[in-house]
């Protein structure tokens, strides 16, 4: 993924969508905002660049308006929850350590066995998660390897829990509530006033974890949109 400048001094991440030829993927930036012609830009970019398709990340209900108004349409909806993060966050009960190695391997063993096909993360997609926010937190669990991690992100007074993915052999223990808790208490410590968090409709599991810690459905959802170039 790269940065690239479209409209008046707009920035968005444009790069291949899980490594499939002629499919892009395209990001922006909750702080710059696009107009219709920024995103007509976009896509007359793409389609220079030998693109066949584009989908876009999660978009607020605001964004999307935007690039309904160039052709794009609904692929997929999220939930978005939010916990704000005034009080005190209790602490994790199982042990945790930071994720310092280059490599992503065990990560990704985690994510394709906790997600379907169309949710889970390739190396490029995890590496984009890890370069969203100017600060970020990638926490693993003690075991070897790894049963679940967490990827983490602050920006301005905002979290965001970006990813959270357990192996389905530690399912039911308890390490998803671990790794939520420990990324409040970074996001609180590094000056976030709330959390924020994703998921889909159907995933029961995930949604009752978080409104159990905390989280309650914002009135908005998100949506990831897509379009033949």
């Amino acid at each position: 993924m790269r940065n690239v400048q479209v409209g008046a001094s707009r920035t968005v991440r444009i790069g291949p969508w899980r490594g499939i030829t002629g499919v892009a993927s395209v990001s922006t930036y909750l702080d710059q905002p696009l107009d219709r012609a920024a995103v007509g830009e976009i896509v007359g970019r793409l389609q220079a660049q030998g693109y066949t398709k584009a989908v876009t990340a999660a978009l607020t209900p605001a964004e999307e308006v935007t690039f309904r108004a160039n052709g794009f349409e609904p692929l997929r909806e999220l939930v978005l929850l939010r916990r704000p993060l005034q009080t005190p966050v209790p602490r994790a009960e199982h042990r945790l350590r930071r994720w310092r190695r280059r490599r992503t391997d065990a990560l990704l063993d985690i994510d394709a066995a906790a997600f379907d096909e169309f949710w889970r993360l390739d190396d490029l997609g995890l590496r984009e998660a890890l370069n969203a926010t100017p600060h970020r937190l990638l926490r693993v669990a003690a075991d070897q390897p790894p049963s679940g991690y967490a990827l983490s992100g602050v920006a301005r007074d905002r979290g965001y829990l970006q990813r959270l993915a357990v192996h389905p052999r530690a399912t039911g223990q308890g390490l998803g509530t671990s790794l939520v808790l420990d990324a409040l208490r970074w996001m609180r410590w590094r000056g976030a006033d709330a959390a924020y968090v994703n998921t889909q409709h159907d995933n029961t599991r995930a949604l009752t974890l978080y409104e159990r810690l905390g989280f309650e459905p914002e009135p908005e959802g998100l949506v990831i949109l897509s379009r033949e170039l």
